[in-house]
Order: C-alpha cells, then structure tokens, then sequence
C-alpha cells in the first residue's frame, strides 16, 4: 500500500468511515505504533494519524468484540484498561484545550499566508505543526487508554512547542509585528479563566460542530478578523495559554492513572484478604 498516495487520495471530511472498506487497505493497524513513517510529511502523518483514529472508531469495533480480561478465564493486566476511557469519540470538542489549540492553528493558518514567497518552508512548518497538535489530540482521546491518550498528548505537546517557536521567529523576522497593550481582547476574542473552555460552549454528550475562527467570529461576535490586525501579542497570549492547558490536562491524566491504578491495586488486596483471612 502506498501510504502516500492513499492519503493523497481520501477525502477525509466527507467519507463516510462506517461504510469504509477498511479490510482493503490490507494495513497492519493494530501495530500502528511501529510503523516507519519517516518518508512521510508532517502533514502527511497528521493525516495518517486521523485516519488511524477513524480506523480504532470504526474500523476496529466492526470486528469482532475485542479480547479482554473479562472474557478469559484468567487475569492479563495489561488488557484490563482496553475498554476505551470515553464513550463519545468527538468528546474533545468540549475541552478547553481543544478549542484553544483551535483558534491558536486558526490563527496561523490565517496569518501565514501573509508570508512572502520566499518563507514557502516557514509556513509550512507552522501549518504542520498547528494542525499536528490538534491532529494528536483528538487522536489521543479516541485511544483506549489513559495511558496512551496522555501519550499522545506528549506528542502534541511537541508540535506546540514547534508552533511557539515559530511564533517568535515570525516576530524576531520582522513579519509579525509588536503592539503594546494589544491582546486577544483587543480583537474581541473573550479570554475567560485559562481552565474554562472559549466559545463555542460545547459540551461532552453534544459536542457540536467547530468552525474556523472566522465562522466563530462571526457567530458570536459579529466580525472578522484580519491577518494585519493579529500581533505578536496576541500570539503570545493564546500560545501561552495552549501550553498552560497542556500541562494541567497532563497533570489531571496523570491523577487518573495513579488513581485507577491504586483503585485497582486495593481491589486485589482486597480479594486476597477475603480469600485467605477473611
């Protein structure tokens, strides 16, 4: 299968992924995480990474029912945590993090236009690196588990950084300008505690469909937004704020490991006690 033409090829908004013919793609999903992608774009793996999530959607749950340690007749640790840690796959609209990686791609894929010729593999790279933190995200909260979803988290977390750094080359090349006192405020966007999710105002059980920030704009604020009016502040403040939420859904993963872990472990000892002084 060539990978890359496959990709070329898919029209991944409008294919209907529960009708998909997934068995003729003859490719080994299921060790996806070995796979050599190192002739592929970023852009290239952000697709495959969609496509892989699909795939564990629909793909996977038309087959038969997954092996667990509830259907054996003896315990596998390591397929205790299979049954997958949310029940709706577009959940991640509703996180605050989600959203505001959002508008921070939004905000570079409208600036980087703005880019003169020349910076053809600049704009690339910011484009890449913005859609790959949404890309592995989303990726990351269809995985089964909390361990792997945090996993994929590191890996947006990378592209976030890439993202960053970007920013600040656009703004030490002389293209992203610097205004004092300018902000997200200043272009009407509400900055709400870093904690809270932006507009729109999802929710995990109806997540809604998400928009570009110029659709939002116009939803709920009634403009536009221009690629001159966004200032290196601007950037900052939301990039800021993306990393910011980064760390403390990471933290709060981590909690939930430890805790289901601990839960897990006193349930066990628990048995063992019954069994033999109970």
């Amino acid at each position: 299968m060539d990978l890359k033409k496959l990709l070329k090829s898919l029209d991944f908004e409008n294919t209907d992924w529960e009708k998909f013919a997934w068995q003729e793609l003859g490719l080994d999903w299921e060790n996806f995480l070995s796979w050599d992608l190192s002739f592929l774009t970023s852009d290239e793996i952000g697709k495959l990474n969609s496509l892989h999530g699909a795939w564990l959607i629909y793909g996977k749950s038309s087959r038969s029912s997954p092996v667990t340690s509830r259907n054996l007749p003896f315990a596998i640790p390591s397929l205790e945590k299979i049954d997958y840690q949310s029940q709706n796959p577009r959940g991640y609209r509703a996180l605050a993090l989600w959203q505001t990686a959002n508008l921070l791609y939004d905000f570079l894929r409208l600036f980087t236009p703005t880019l003169p010729p020349s910076e053809h593999r600049l704009k690339a790279q910011a484009d890449d690196a913005g859609r790959s933190m949404v890309a592995n995200i989303e990726e990351g909260y269809a995985r089964p588990t909390t361990l792997e979803y945090l996993e994929f988290l590191g890996f947006a977390y990378a592209s976030w950084a890439e993202a960053d750094g970007d920013i600040e080359r656009l703004h030490s090349l002389g293209y992203l300008k610097s205004v004092a006192g300018s902000g997200l405020a200043s272009l009407g966007i509400p900055t709400p505690a870093p904690d809270r999710p932006y507009p729109p105002l999802a929710s995990r059980q109806n997540p809604g469909k998400y928009g570009s920030l110029r659709e939002k704009l116009r939803e709920y604020m009634g403009k536009n937004i221009r690629p001159e009016e966004l200032t290196y502040e601007a950037f900052k403040e939301l990039s800021n704020k993306t990393g910011y939420l980064f760390k403390k859904t990471a933290e709060g993963l981590r909690g939930k490991i430890i805790r289901d872990e601990k839960r897990g472990l006193e349930e066990k000892m628990e048995i063992i006690w019954r069994k033999y002084w109970g």
